[in-house]
């Protein structure tokens, strides 16, 4: 009579581990999470290699590693029992082959999938694809899988839910909190149909928390907007990653997946095809964001492809708001430019601290303010409804009252992107002289930027009578037009007689033609 088989145990880190025989002198290590001593761990082990056993000898050797996965994350004797009666049905026949698989899934497997876009790809009709999965990583990862990733779906209760509830932190408000209890609650819908693991949902509707009441809205003023973007001591990465999304409204998730290929900086127009909404939107970038865009991978990156993203770390990884601790962040940074609102770092129950999201608050709040349309908000944002725009609109009133006005160009507002000033010290003449400023060479700058420069530069050592009357012509050849009702008047001043030159005695000429005419 053969030996029973039977396998080893071992403790390493903390934990207990079986190794099994899985044939062709190979051994198995699987890790025993819910063993405590050496007696559960062997008891485990003996079950795990008598499943093992079995399938070999029926010629079902696919199942072994599932088969282990699932004895060894069972976490009572009901778990133990249904590892047994899943191998026993595919010993004879009872199970089809994708169903053993779908027997052991746990919660973390099952959000893996989804947030992966497996389960999009398996029912498309049915899982559709998943647009927010850096935000739902982020709770699975914080507040799901630290109590309950190792949970089979089919021995998913109530109180697991519950116990994930009570975990939260208390200083989570009522949204956030109903926003895990529905990531939970969609996960076991979706094993319901279309996965098909379980009969119904354990968690009920009225299991929800109820949404709190609507928190103030944040929001940076034009002010402080230019403290944070002319702070030197904020690294250029971050800055116009803020500036970009202040000035043209994205989610943050979206701007961090956005890459070259998504803008054309010719153009001026950005492309966000794949977004939170499932709505595919265009529209025209701001002009100063467009110079900034140019300057940014003109000296920036260089390097970089039209498929690597625009906005990164300063070592250059890939930015994702769900965990990096952008907010943060983005507190820190705006600390570190002497932005010290207070209400933008308090949180009470009438308002919170203020995040990066925020910035997309500041730019519908002052896009309203200033006078945009609900389109041409929406075009950017992504906003569905009137209802959703209804809530800045208080304090858009409040910004237009106060006069607040636009956010600075964002090209004008870092200064790395700023044009230079041009240095007219060194000009023809100087200044007071009627000298002409700028280059010796005579060469004309070739860029409208330079050659506006230049031309201020002109105005300032030009003669009297000269200055143009407007600050805002932006077109050098209206600067050049607007020069010459100045210099007409100049010259067509009263001409003035030149005085004669002394004679040889020194005397005026006028007095020794009195003395000849005598």
């Amino acid at each position: 009579m053969p030996p029973k088989p039977a396998g080893n145990v071992f403790q390493a880190h903390g934990s207990w581990y079986a190794r099994i025989p899985v044939g062709g002198g190979k051994r198995k290590a699987v890790k025993l999470p819910f063993c405590t001593s050496r007696d559960e761990a062997l008891v485990r082990a003996s079950l795990m290699a008598e499943l093992v056993d079995k399938l070999r000898s029926t010629g079902h050797r696919t199942y072994i590693e599932k088969a282990l996965e699932h004895v060894a994350k069972a976490q009572n004797e009901d778990g133990l029992k249904t590892a047994r009666r899943i191998v026993d049905g595919i010993i004879a026949g009872q199970f089809e082959p994708q169903e053993p698989d779908s027997a052991i899934i746990t919660i973390k497997d099952l959000g893996d999938r989804w947030t992966s876009d497996k389960l999009h790809k398996l029912y498309p009709d049915h899982v559709p694809h998943k647009t927010s999965s850096d935000d739902d990583k982020y709770r699975l990862n914080k507040h799901i899988y630290p109590h309950i990733k190792d949970i089979p779906i089919k021995e998913f209760r109530l109180e697991h839910a519950q116990l994930v509830m009570q975990k939260l932190p208390t200083t989570l408000s009522a949204s956030s909190r109903r926003q895990v209890a529905q990531l939970l609650r969609r996960m076991l819908a979706m094993a319901v149909f279309p996965l098909r693991l379980i009969d119904q949902n354990p968690i009920p509707p009225g299991f929800l928390p109820k949404v709190g009441p609507t928190k103030a809205l944040t929001y940076l003023y034009p002010d402080e907007d230019r403290q944070l973007m002319s702070c030197a001591k904020v690294p250029i990465q971050y800055r116009i990653l803020y500036g970009f999304l202040a000035r043209e409204g994205p989610r943050s998730s979206e701007a961090a997946q956005l890459t070259f290929a998504d803008v054309d900086l010719k153009r001026g127009v950005l492309t966000l095809d794949e977004n939170k909404t499932d709505d595919p939107r265009a529209w025209a970038l701001d002009p100063g964001v467009v110079v900034a865009l140019k300057a940014w991978r003109d000296l920036y990156r260089k390097k970089a492809e039209e498929t690597d993203r625009i906005f990164v770390h300063p070592d250059g990884s890939a930015i994702d708001p769900g965990n990096d601790g952008i907010a943060e962040m983005f507190r820190a940074h705006l600390k570190e430019a002497k932005v010290t609102r207070d209400e933008l770092f308090k949180t009470t129950n009438a308002r919170r601290q203020i995040r990066i999201h925020d910035l997309r608050a500041t730019f519908v709040t002052l896009a309203l303010a200033t006078g945009r349309s609900e389109a041409w908000v929406q075009d950017r944002t992504g906003h569905r409804s009137s209802q959703m725009l209804n809530r800045y609109r208080r304090t858009a009133r409040t910004v237009t009252e106060l006069g607040l006005g636009r956010l600075a160009a964002l090209d004008r507002a870092i200064p790395e992107f700023a044009p230079k000033k041009v240095d007219t010290s060194s000009s023809r003449g100087g200044a007071g002289h009627g000298g002409r400023s700028g280059n010796r060479s005579g060469n004309k700058s070739k860029t409208p930027r330079a050659a506006h420069a230049r031309i201020l530069g002109e105005r300032r050592s030009g003669p009297a009578g000269t200055r143009t009357l407007s600050l805002r012509i932006k077109s050098p050849l209206l600067y050049q037009l607007s020069y010459w009702p100045g210099r007409l008047c100049f010259q067509l001043r009263p001409s003035v007689p030149k005085r004669a030159r002394p004679d040889s005695n020194g005397r005026p000429a006028d007095s020794k033609s009195d003395a000849l005419s005598s």
